[in-house]
């Protein structure tokens, strides 16, 4: 594993464990040499569960960066935006 690499997974981790400090959060990552990386973040309140982050990009430091600008945004916009809803 590269600096970079390391730096950005680090980075976003530490956003992530952050957020979990004040919600329900459950991660999913999907990382291959064959497809796209994914990271999938959902957010449960009380029985609903709300896709917060979802990102595909090829390359795995790019997804993780994508990843943390929607997180913060999340952050910032208090929640809004972001709420595809699941079963």
């Amino acid at each position: 594993m590269d600096e970079e690499y390391r730096e950005v997974i680090n980075q976003f981790f530490g956003l992530y464990r952050e957020l979990q400090k004040s919600s329900d959060l459950k991660i999913h990552l999907s990382f291959s040499a064959y497809s796209d990386g994914i990271i999938e973040i959902w957010e449960r309140k009380g029985s609903e569960k709300n896709c917060i982050c979802k990102v595909e990009e090829k390359e795995d430091i790019a997804c993780y960066e994508k990843a943390m600008g929607v997180l913060r945004m999340h952050c910032w916009e208090g929640a809004a935006g972001y709420d595809r809803k699941a079963g």
